[in-house]
């Protein structure tokens, strides 16, 4: 019995259709349509070189190099071109009537834009020997260079970081970014120095503020500011009398420890008479400094000028 259904169940597997299995013909899958898209662009492209080396190649070999240094041959010349264009339509709108600037630019057969663009050009470069000679590429890098910047390039110095050597050698690229990093140092300098300008302000502003409010200096205030030097000065005068008569002092003292001196040369000496009138003097002096310094007062009176 188990081998009667075993054999119906193969008998229905067998009846019905396999899902796997080839594609009906004339459906193509995508990977194959994409390699056949690669190869006819190739093939496209094959042409279109071919036909570009009949036509521009003069019978040459292309060579990347080759070519690329002729297309900066050929931009230099048509910069300078373009300048001495400009140069002529200059001299020529200069000198003719107005109104017949367009119908000149007709029979010449440059359009307005164009026109426009080349006496640009002629005026921002032509006076620049060095600058003549850029292709358009370094010249469109110069648009927002001042005439001072331009004319300090065409002297050889440097200007927003760059010099004519970058110009003849360096990318577009390069140029703009040695153009940008110049910018921003300069941007930082001013910002720092006009930090400094404002708190330099700030300041006397300041202090322009307390000026203005604050009251006149009172006599006492510029008795005071008077009487500073004085203070030093008698400072100082005291302080030398001291010394002086510490000198006094130490004579008498050294007078005293000669050898062999005795009390009645001592007291003969004390009372010569210079000696005992400059005493006196010194002990009138002393006694009247004391007493002034006991006793000090203004001698100035009020109401007088």
């Amino acid at each position: 019995m188990s081998d009667v259904i075993e054999n119906a169940e193969y008998e229905v597997m067998e009846k019905q259709p396999s899902k796997r299995g080839r594609k009906p013909k004339g459906e193509i899958s995508k990977d194959v349509q994409g390699i056949e898209l690669i190869a006819a662009d190739f093939q496209k492209k094959q042409l279109n070189a071919q036909e570009a080396d009949e036509l521009y190649g003069n019978g040459e070999i292309y060579d990347r190099d080759s070519c690329m240094a002729k297309a900066r041959f050929f931009m230099r010349v048509a910069q300078e071109s373009l300048i001495e264009v400009g140069k002529q339509l200059i001299l020529i709108k200069s000198h003719e009537e107005h109104g017949a600037w367009y119908p000149l630019l007709d029979q010449i057969g440059i359009n307005y834009r164009t026109a426009s663009r080349a006496m640009h050009v002629a005026r921002r470069y032509g006076k620049s020997d060095k600058l003549t000679d850029l292709g358009y590429t370094p010249l469109s890098v110069l648009e927002d260079f001042t005439e001072d910047q331009l004319q300090d390039l065409n002297d050889g110095e440097e200007a927003r970081g760059i010099t004519i050597d970058d110009l003849h050698c360096r990318t577009k690229k390069e140029l703009i970014e040695k153009i940008k990093a110049d910018d921003e140092k300069n941007k930082r300098q001013r910002a720092a120095q006009e930090s400094a300008i404002r708190q330099k302000e700030e300041k006397l502003n300041e202090l322009e503020q307390k000026l203005r409010y604050r009251e006149p200096p009172t006599k006492k205030e510029l008795a005071e500011g008077q009487l500073e030097p004085i203070r030093r000065a008698f400072a100082t005068e005291v302080a030398s009398a001291v010394a002086y008569l510490e000198r006094a002092l130490a004579r008498l003292k050294e007078g005293q420890e000669i050898e062999g001196i005795e009390v009645d040369q001592l007291d003969a000496w004390m009372q010569e008479t210079w000696t005992a009138e400059v005493l006196g003097q010194l002990l009138d002096f002393y006694e009247t400094l004391e007493d002034e310094v006991q006793n000090i007062r203004p001698l100035w009176k009020p109401g007088r000028e």
